[in-house]
């Protein structure tokens, strides 16, 4: 399993390739998954930014209203 700083930095890498001026907002960490809310231009994006310790990839999931 990779470190929280890792992960961090994958989180970071993966958002700014796809948003290159967004912000994370919070981030909350529930065992080998960790997901980042982010803003990009003061608005919080309707979606999450999962990142799986155990296997170092991440991926983006939309959040249900």
């Amino acid at each position: 399993m990779i470190s929280t700083d890792e992960t961090r930095k994958i989180g970071m890498h993966v958002l700014l390739n796809r948003y290159p001026d967004a912000t994370i907002v919070s981030e909350q960490g529930v065992g080998q998954l960790w997901k980042y809310r982010f803003a990009t231009n003061g608005t919080t994006i309707p979606s999450v930014l999962v990142v799986d310790r155990k296997a170092a990839k991440a991926r983006f999931e939309n959040l249900s209203r």
